[in-house]
């Protein structure tokens, strides 16, 4: 199912002691896109350049996923494939198989109502980067809590407040409807290719159910507190 339904609860014994210095956690069951080479097989994991290295885009919402591999392959032919994290061998997209960094996909980068596209013919993306490594497990990975609370509140400032049911309700589209929905959104995405996201002023998200671009001024994008602001990266 997608990636924000509880897929465990962590047993009694794993709880989370009521220490100020521990993160509360949750697994989720994101999406990745993956590139592939014969025989299916996975020879890369699209990602971000963090300031310690690379990690991988994870993808809360299905959609939001197909818009950036469809966008991409239209414009360069890249062959990027939706997969779900609970069905990739961890070693693909987690070297070490239990820690990582996690860096979540919540919105693009904007400016004035236009949508940004890099250099490459990708769009600039915003994550929300996980504040502290992460693992892998059979279900899914752990993302701390609060990073989910930061990304319900963007999508808020948007007038999406059911966001997370639409995601769900567009999951279970059959794929001719789910394929024109796609085509209204990269029909209907305004873009701007003259600016750096560091330069935007907005940030971009898209309603599948109302076939609607919204866009959220990145003053108000984020809760009234310094660490929120310093989880959202471009890439």
């Amino acid at each position: 199912m997608f990636g924000w339904n509880r897929m465990r609860r962590r047993p009694a014994d794993e709880k989370i002691k009521a220490d100020e210095n521990i993160k509360a956690v949750e697994i989720i069951d994101p999406y990745m896109l993956i590139r592939l080479v014969a025989d299916g097989v996975a020879a890369q994991v699209q990602g971000s350049r963090l300031p310690d290295g690379e990690t991988p885009n994870f993808y809360l919402s299905m959609f939001n996923a197909l818009v950036s591999g469809e966008y991409q392959a239209r414009r360069n032919a890249s062959n990027f494939h939706l997969a779900r994290v609970s069905g990739v061998e961890p070693n693909v997209f987690c070297p070490d198989a239990k820690q990582m960094q996690v860096s979540l996909h919540i919105a693009w980068a904007a400016h004035d109502g236009r949508v940004l596209e890099r250099p490459d013919g990708s769009l600039w993306a915003v994550v929300c980067v996980q504040g502290s490594r992460t693992r892998s497990t059979l279900s899914g990975i752990e993302v701390d809590a609060d990073a989910l609370v930061h990304i319900d509140y963007l999508y808020e400032q948007a007038g999406l407040f059911a966001w997370r049911e639409t995601a769900e309700l567009v999951r279970l589209w059959a794929r001719p409807r789910t394929q024109r929905a796609l085509d209204r959104a990269l029909d209907t995405m305004p873009l701007l290719t003259t600016l750096t996201p560091e330069a935007g002023n907005q940030y971009a998200v898209y309603d599948p159910e109302f076939g609607q671009w919204h866009f959220v001024a990145r003053e108000f994008a984020f809760q009234p507190s310094q660490q929120s602001a310093g989880r959202f990266r471009f890439f």
